[in-house]
């Protein structure tokens, strides 16, 4: 599980993230499996316009 919380003047944020196992590998989340290939994709693609 994951959370963050951010307050500021614009108000209160909260998220949680509640990783699911992966199929491959219950030992990791899946969640890590996408954050290796968005990081993957950031290395060979550094260049990108908006968000």
């Amino acid at each position: 599980v994951h959370e963050i919380e951010a307050k500021g003047k614009f108000g209160k944020l909260f998220v949680r993230v509640e990783n699911v196992p992966s199929t491959a590998n219950p030992k990791t989340s899946y969640l890590a499996a996408l954050s290796a290939i968005a990081t993957l994709k950031s290395i060979s693609h550094p260049i990108r316009v908006g968000t």
